[in-house]
């Protein structure tokens, strides 16, 4: 039965080396622009391979390349975001045809023609394409979600809640010291009662809560 190498061999430590080396040189490759396929055809590996080594070395960020190109995908989504807004605020005529599609404005009481204010003239208005506007807002949402994991301004999810009560820890400070507890058990009582209390006749009990019982 064939020897199985260990990981500390020379043969494995050439092995993650040259990973290493082609991942730094994939990264470098892909900021610069280069298709995964180009890459793979540089270092000698395959277009799936070449995806592979760039989405693991952003994950683990062993080069600087890494994080240039982590950068430079955060700028590239901003321009994206940018973009997207001037499309959101800008007015987007409906076009059909080759031509912008108008309307002629109307007196909202009557329903008459209204001419041009300056010209006179029966007054046309182009109608609002709400195309590229919903376009924009989607492609602005997607971009901004990417952007937000790659800064990573998202709030780490948690399952954990933990709730405190003010006065818990001094309650269970008491039910851990009876003596301590019968003497604030008769310190209020003597606070009510305006009389001093025996100690003695105080017992302090720790008990679940009951649950009123209906009539």
């Amino acid at each position: 039965m064939p020897k199985v190498p260990s990981r500390s061999t020379p043969a494995n430590r050439t092995k993650q080396v040259q990973v290493a080396e082609r991942t730094a040189q994939a990264l470098e490759m892909r900021r610069l622009g280069m298709s995964y396929e180009a890459i793979g055809d540089a270092i000698g590996v395959s277009r799936t391979r070449a995806f592979e080594l760039v989405k693991g070395g952003l994950q683990k960020t062993i080069q600087v390349p890494g994080d240039a190109l982590r950068a430079q995908a955060v700028a590239e989504l901003e321009r994206v975001k940018s973009a997207a807004l001037a499309i959101l605020e800008s007015f987007n005529p409906l076009v059909s045809a080759g031509s912008v599609v108008t309307q002629e404005v109307t007196d909202p009481v009557t329903g008459e023609p209204m001419p041009h204010p300056v010209t006179g003239k029966p007054w046309f208005l182009p109608l609002v394409d709400r195309g590229p506007a919903l376009s924009a807002l989607k492609l602005y949402l997607s971009a901004n979600e990417s952007w937000r994991k790659l800064v990573g301004v998202d709030a780490p999810k948690t399952d954990k809640l933990e709730v405190s009560h003010p006065a818990g820890d001094g309650m269970a400070a008491l039910l851990a010291d009876p003596d301590r507890a019968a003497a604030a058990v008769a310190e209020g009582m003597r606070r009510f009662t305006r009389q001093p209390i025996d100690l003695g006749t105080v017992d302090v009990v720790a008990t679940e809560p009951q649950r009123a019982q209906r009539p």
